[in-house]
């Protein structure tokens, strides 16, 4: 069932991979999407994207995570169990290169910096209140495909590879545990919405 709800998870990313590479073209400067991954590991979700040129582009991410059980976060890599808040940011450029006219599909390249930051409300030993907070920050190269519409939306699917490194203490002593012992690997998959205008 897992497996199942993970694979059209993936197949709609890839669509959305692919529709927003050529709905970038000339007529169309920005865009606003979303990463329809990252909402199945239960972040709500968002991103803007524009366009310098017909083969490159400026993305910029945000969002909430909406609660601390997802059935698809730990497929993904290890986050705190409890928490009061949690954010995530990213920035990155993509590219197209090698741009077809009127061909609804292209390549995508990019990099991309993120960050995932889980604050929790602590009361420390002399009885007054604190805040603890933990991050995870990513850089990653990426490599994928992109799908255009004429109505001006994008899907696109890419996978990343890079590193990520963690920080901050005093959470729980799981969360500590399963991150000692997990790979330093970035977040490897996206599959993004996009609508150009």
């Amino acid at each position: 069932m897992l497996k199942a709800s993970f694979f059209r998870s993936g197949l709609l990313a890839l669509g959305v991979v692919l529709l927003s590479v050529s709905g970038s073209a000339q007529d169309r400067t920005w865009g606003v999407g979303t990463d329809g991954l990252l909402w199945a590991t239960g972040w709500s979700h968002g991103q803007a994207a524009y366009c310098l040129t017909d083969e490159l582009r400026l993305q910029v991410g945000f969002g909430v995570l909406r609660g601390a059980d997802s059935p698809m976060s730990a497929l993904l890599r290890p986050r705190p169990g409890t928490f009061d808040r949690a954010g995530i940011v990213s920035f990155g450029v993509r590219a197209n290169p090698g741009v077809v006219e009127d061909r609804p599909f292209r390549g995508l390249i990019g990099i991309e910096w993120s960050s995932e930051t889980y604050v929790k409300s602590a009361l420390a030993e002399w009885g007054t209140l604190g805040t603890m907070k933990w991050s995870r920050r990513d850089v990653r190269l990426l490599a994928g495909a992109e799908w255009s519409f004429d109505s001006g939306w994008g899907l696109n699917l890419h996978a990343g590879v890079g590193h990520s490194g963690t920080h901050g203490e005093g959470f729980d002593a799981d969360l500590s545990r399963r991150v000692a012992n997990s790979p330093g690997i970035t977040r490897m998959f996206g599959f993004e919405l996009m609508k150009w205008f």
